[in-house]
């Protein structure tokens, strides 16, 4: 059965909106702020995009059939793109504050071919949305996808009813406020604002506090000095830590992860409000993520990868619901969201084998042969800097090379792998502890790599490759293995991947 519909009548409006930013704004900025510009011309390209963008809205169509969803367009020429249900691996929605004041969203579809969305749909009413949810995962259900550890839950119209749906995290105030603390994502604010101060030339008025400054240090008062620095060390710091509390504001409030029969949920955001719809039998790969701020706020991070990509053009919006699937968990709730992703998944409860003792005496030599020479670097630098080097110099040099061989020794002691029936994880790091877990059934590439130090040594590592979206972050690398154990785990995730059959 097939439902041929348009887009909402608002919708050339957000789009003539898209390119009066990208076009007028800059153009009208120079203009008034004074100078020429190659940003004045691209104004004169606004008029046939609002030419283009209305005869799109009156050309447009999209059709849900029993199967796939088809987007026909035609404007001097046919444009007919289909996808099937099986095919696609998210759908995400954003509303920005007129958008929900006029009660419309914007509907991102993906599938594994990475990149943009394979269908933009800009945009339609908010019922819609979960219409089209529906239809597409509901459509989607294969029964190869059974019987692989996953329940056999339907997903039926759970999406959209809040009484169907089991919530599994929600971030509130004090947790919000943690996130911004351990992201540090203020930078992006502060570019934003560096970059309005640079059009608007206020740096210059910055030169007066640098003269007042180099006055200090010229007139050689180190207290007023050291004050002095120590208030724009504050000034930066507050900057960077006002705005990365900002930033996981605007981006995490409301933040709630649920579950509807077989599909994920992720809403989130104050002023644009994001949502993606994840299914959990398209989940590839899981993340665990602990940084040294993660664990001083006694909290870790969970990210998935499904194939597909995030899209250059709109952004990190596409890949929200894999990139932040629960950016802060208390470590006693980990077990629970990881029985959520797939039942088999203990990410606590499993033992993980150790590196060998031979590999970690191999990257200790590795780090001594790399340190060394950058020990005696450092005490050369200091001899031609300062003229002479006494036995604080070597002592500098020394201490460096020992430090860094022991946080490298323990780093290696860190490291540990395992694989079960239905998954293989490797966990490693010192500072930032990243645990990578890839579903064998969902396995596309297995590698073996050997250097010449690895032959002679009798060592391998294996990587494994799913179809995730991120170019390195798709995969597991089990590193330094003896080369018969990674021989071994080759061939018994390549005939686990085969039995599975892999199905999109």
């Amino acid at each position: 059965m097939s439902d041929t519909r348009r887009l909402h009548p608002a919708s050339p409006v957000f789009n003539i909106y898209r390119h009066a930013r990208a076009l007028l704004v800059p153009g009208l900025v120079v203009l008034f702020v004074g100078g020429g510009s190659w940003q004045l011309w691209l104004m004169v390209l606004f008029v046939p995009s609002v030419v283009f963008e209305i005869a799109r809205f009156f050309t447009f169509r999209y059709t849900l059939t029993d199967d796939q969803i088809v987007t026909r367009m035609v404007f001097i020429g046919r444009t007919e793109r289909s996808v099937r249900y099986q095919r696609i691996q998210n759908i995400e929605s954003v509303q920005s504050i007129v958008h929900r004041a006029l009660g419309v969203a914007e509907v991102r579809v993906e599938t594994g071919a990475g990149g943009k969305p394979e269908v933009l749909l800009r945009v339609v009413p908010i019922a819609e949305v979960e219409r089209i949810r529906e239809r597409v995962f509901a459509g989607s259900v294969s029964d190869a996808a059974q019987g692989r550890g996953l329940p056999s839950q339907a997903h039926g119209t759970a999406a959209g009813d809040d009484a169907q749906r089991i919530e599994l995290l929600r971030l509130k105030g004090l947790d919000i406020l943690r996130l911004g603390l351990i992201t540090m994502r203020g930078l992006v604010l502060v570019a934003i604002g560096l970059g309005l101060a640079w059009e608007f030339e206020l740096f210059d008025r910055l030169l007066v506090v640098k003269d007042w400054v180099l006055d200090q240090a010229m007139a050689g008062d180190v207290t007023r000095l050291v004050m002095a620095a120590g208030v724009v060390v504050l000034l930066v710091a507050g900057v960077l830590i006002g705005g990365s509390v900002l930033w996981a504001i605007l981006r995490f409030s409301g933040f709630r992860l649920s579950r509807a029969g077989d599909d994920f949920r992720i809403e989130s955001g104050l002023l644009t409000r994001v949502g993606a719809t994840v299914p959990r039998r398209r989940i590839q790969l899981v993340r665990l993520t602990e940084t040294v701020r993660h664990r001083v706020f006694e909290r870790v991070g969970i990210s998935i990868e499904t194939a597909g990509g995030g899209d250059a053009e709109s952004g990190q919006e596409s890949s929200f619901g894999r990139q932040w699937f629960a950016p802060l968990v208390e470590p006693g709730r980990v077990a629970a969201l990881a029985h959520e992703i797939r039942a088999s998944l203990s990410l606590d409860a499993e033992p993980w084998d150790r590196h060998s003792r031979r590999a970690r005496r191999r990257l200790l030599r590795k780090s001594v042969l790399v340190l060394l020479p950058i020990s005696i670097g450092i005490v050369a630098a200091l001899y031609f800097v300062i003229g002479v080097v006494g036995w604080w110099g070597l002592g500098m040099g020394f201490g460096f090379g020992v430090t860094v061989v022991l946080i490298e020794w323990r780093a290696a002691g860190m490291v540990r792998y395992r694989r079960t029936p239905d998954w293989i994880g490797c966990r490693r790091g010192l500072f930032t502890r990243v645990t990578s877990v890839a579903f064998l059934d969902r396995v596309q590439v297995i590698e073996i790599t050997e250097s010449p130090f690895d032959r002679r040594a009798g060592m391998a590592t294996l990587r494994i490759d799913t179809a995730g979206g991120a170019p390195m972050g798709s995969r597991v690398d089990l590193p330094m293995l003896d080369a018969g154990d990674a021989r071994e785990h080759a061939v018994a995730v390549a005939r686990a991947a085969e039995r599975s059959g892999f199905v999109w």
